[in-house]
């Protein structure tokens, strides 16, 4: 077992055993004081280190531990309306704070996984700076020991950057000019 799926197994046994405590301390307790907002611990510890999916399911968990501390306890409610709107107004907010929780921790997953992609990117990422010398008539360019070379070849020995050569419109219709005089 990876320490991935231990840890996971570690969240959602903690989880559910706050759960169990809560439900225990929420069945002493009398209905006036309300303990509901702490199952929402539980319920963002499954969401954060386990997923969204168990997050769910633990919600779900909570609001039945919530009924069954509340309604199935000493406690009585004055309509039998109010402990089935109470205990979904409870997974209401539980499933809420799954689902706001997940997504958050989805969301840094993935700027993390983009911010190593950039930094992957970045250090792969030759830059030429400075001044180039280059000659105004033939376009080669001088290197830091004095020689000539080929725009193309500098560049290239210089950078991830590949040459493939073609003629511009212009170029073309002055050579083919050239061309029909007879010039070289």
């Amino acid at each position: 077992m990876t320490q991935v799926q231990k840890s996971r197994r570690a969240s959602l046994g903690l989880s559910l055993g706050l759960i169990l405590g809560l439900g225990v301390l929420d069945y002493i307790t009398p209905l006036n004081f309300h303990l509901s907002l702490f199952y929402a611990l539980p319920v963002a510890i499954t969401a954060w280190f386990v997923g969204r999916v168990p997050a769910i399911l633990t919600a779900l968990v909570s609001a039945g531990v919530w009924y069954c501390s509340n309604h199935l306890g000493v406690n009585a409610y004055s309509w039998w309306f109010y402990k089935y709107w109470n205990t979904g107004m409870s997974f209401g907010w539980f499933l809420l704070v799954a689902l706001t929780i997940s997504r958050i921790r989805r969301q840094l997953d993935r700027e993390k996984r983009l911010n190593a992609e950039l930094a992957d990117a970045l250090a792969q990422v030759k830059q030429l700076r400075g001044l180039l010398p280059i000659c105004a008539w033939c376009k080669k360019v001088r290197d830091d020991q004095g020689y000539w070379h080929e725009v193309e070849a500098y560049i290239s020995s210089r950078s991830d950057a590949q040459f493939s050569h073609g003629i511009c419109p212009i170029c073309k219709e002055e050579q083919l000019a050239r061309w029909r005089r007879g010039e070289p």
